[in-house]
């Protein structure tokens, strides 16, 4: 038989001690674990509990860095789902990337489809459904507009008089020359007219912002762009702000000078993608307006200038196009921070009425531009809410936004931070990303937490 050691009692208690404080352990392990599991939940209406995992990363940056930070996150296998912005809407740079990695996933842009636009674009080389193409030629077509009621090329007097050629009360005028001409005619007269562009209603509220519109929910199918969805907007009538119907404001003598419109346009940099098809657009609603017989009974002239997607680099040649090519309105910019600066360094002190069809950050409503600052997209506000019902249709709870850093950028994950909480889920990261970086392979891992 074996010898068994003699009875310690100080051993004894040792043991038990060690027992109790493993016990006291294991209780509070099971404590945290319960902690963990209840927080954060999710709302009643977002059906259940917020996951740990990031589920999807919402892309809201340009082409370009598009196409290094998508790459990196399929190859790296940083994250696989993503909702995609008007930002990111861009066939070419899915199928350079792989546009396989992509397919069914989702994302939102500001307007929608138009097949009479789709008919009258034809002609163009240009993909009638690039985003703000419409949008460049109804910007293009209002100061035009404008410019015929006031019978001057003041560019007090375009801007007084761009909510009564855009705004109802007046006679609907549509796209086309046909359709210019007949609105010559009416502002002529004195008559209202209600512009209803290729983008939809043209209603400009108190701030200049589109006072209400579409956005269209896209998805990859089969490995194109489609617009599948759409959702309505009443930003104007949500916010209590006034959609004022304008007065026409008119000369009694034509000016002896033809009119002459700027753009300043991404045909290089981060927007490079949306420059051409937008310019397009520009470029055919002045051409429908001469051949309705242009404004004062002569053609319309357009100076174009590329802002390279910078901010200096618009105001500059903004800047440019009013003091030498004398431009007596203006088309730009497509990214919220140049937009912006143009408008409160160049065209606002200079008295030039300066439309965007592209600019949706929040920012462009309070921007100092002393009412000479209108854009057509809604704004951001409302895409922000559609990728977060996308976001909860798709079912996902914890999604991270990877955004640029400019006025867009921030303005849109804020939205969706907001809207998505709605729906009872989290935006676990927004991670910031500068233009045009040579890797985001930090940014996207800060997101996703990996």
């Amino acid at each position: 038989m074996p010898s068994w050691p003699a009875f310690n009692p100080w051993r004894y208690l040792l043991i038990l001690g060690l027992v109790g404080l493993l016990a006291v352990g294991a209780a509070c392990n099971d404590d945290d674990d319960d902690e963990d599991t209840d927080e954060p939940s999710a709302t009643e209406d977002g059906g259940g509990e917020v996951s740990k995992t990031v589920e999807a990363l919402v892309a809201a940056f340009f082409p370009e860095s598009g196409r290094v930070a998508l790459r990196e996150a399929i190859e790296q296998n940083l994250i696989d789902q993503f909702i995609f912005t008007d930002g990111t809407k861009s066939q070419s740079m899915f199928d350079e990337i792989g546009v396989e990695s992509f397919e069914g996933m989702y994302g939102t842009q500001p307007g929608a489809a138009n097949a009479e636009w789709a008919k009258l674009f034809a002609p163009s080389t240009e993909d009638p459904d690039a985003p703000y193409a419409k949008e460049g030629y109804d910007s293009a077509m209002l100061l035009m507009l404008a410019a015929a009621s006031a019978n001057s090329t003041d560019g007090t007097a375009i801007r007084d008089n761009l909510r009564f050629v855009a705004n109802p009360p007046g006679e609907v005028i549509g796209i086309g020359p046909e359709e210019f001409g007949r609105a010559l005619e009416l502002l002529a007269a004195g008559d209202d007219i209600d512009y209803q562009g290729a983008s939809g209603p043209a209603d400009l509220d108190a701030n200049g912002d589109l006072a209400a519109g579409t956005v269209a929910i896209w998805q990859i199918n089969e490995g194109t762009i489609e617009q599948v969805d759409t959702r309505e907007a009443d930003l104007a009538t949500t916010a209590g702000v006034e959609v004022p119907p304008g007065s026409q404001v008119r000369s009694d003598a034509a000016p002896t000078e033809a009119l002459k419109l700027g753009s300043v346009i991404s045909v290089t940099g981060d927007l490079s993608d949306y420059g051409p098809p937008i310019n397009a657009g520009i470029l055919l609603a002045v051409t429908h307006a001469n051949d309705a017989g242009g404004v004062f009974d002569q053609p319309v002239t357009v100076a174009a200038a590329d802002d390279g997607t910078l901010p200096e680099q618009g105001q500059a040649e903004a800047r440019r196009l009013v003091d030498v090519e004398g431009v007596h309105a203006m088309v730009g910019s497509l990214s919220s921070g140049v937009t912006q600066a143009i408008a409160e360094n160049v065209t606002s002190p200079a008295n030039i009425t300066l439309i965007s069809p592209a600019s949706t950050a929040a920012a462009i409503t309070t921007a100092a531009d002393n009412d000479f600052l209108f854009r057509l997209p809604i704004q951001d506000a409302a895409q922000g809410a559609v990728i977060a019902e996308i976001a909860n249709d798709q079912g996902y709870t914890n999604i991270c936004v990877l955004y640029v850093n400019t006025p867009y950028g921030q303005g849109l994950a804020e939205a969706i931070t907001t809207s998505f909480a709605e729906f009872g889920g989290v935006v676990s990261e927004a991670s910031v990303t500068e233009q045009e970086q040579p890797t985001y392979v930090s940014e996207i891992t800060q997101c996703v937490g990996g």
